[in-house]
């Protein structure tokens, strides 16, 4: 697995391919995703479902970036992202200055919110439509993860 590690917060790259998600709207769960597969049958799990289970699992508010590449790998795993989607979550951002730990935890949600008001001032709608959707799936799973609590 290869995260770039930046020096300063890039904006995110607009997203060429597609993924089950509308791309022009805001975060949205695919109908079903496909679990597990045996010889004789199919298992389905609800989208819903497995936010949920993400949501309970990550604190998107309070993780490192070891584990935002994890469940960037989950939600990947379970057809919940694309590939461009992945590449965007899992960008480990070095902050200027100081030492480096991708253990801390940190706000992912808030780190993404700045960056959707960065790109909406620079007016670059294919970013933001990007990091909209990205923004929009970290509230969701914050959301998640309070009503499991």
């Amino acid at each position: 697995m290869i995260n770039p590690i930046a020096s300063s917060t890039p904006p995110l790259t607009s997203a060429a391919k597609t993924s089950q998600f509308n791309k022009t709207a805001a975060f949205a769960l695919p109908t079903t995703t496909q679990a597990g597969n045996s010889d004789s049958s199919v298992v389905s799990i609800s989208p819903r479902a497995q936010i949920g289970n993400l949501g309970s699992k990550y604190d998107v508010t309070n993780i490192s970036d070891n584990d935002r590449v994890k469940l960037a790998n989950e939600l990947k795993d379970r057809g919940l992202i694309s590939g461009a989607e992945f590449a965007d979550l899992t960008i480990l951002i070095k902050p200027p200055g100081g030492s480096y730990d991708p253990n801390v935890p940190r706000n992912a949600l808030e780190q993404f919110q700045v960056q959707l008001a960065q790109s909406q001032v620079s007016a670059n709608n294919d970013d933001t439509k990007q990091i909209s959707r990205i923004t929009d799936l970290l509230q969701v799973l914050k959301e998640a993860r309070n009503q499991a609590l």
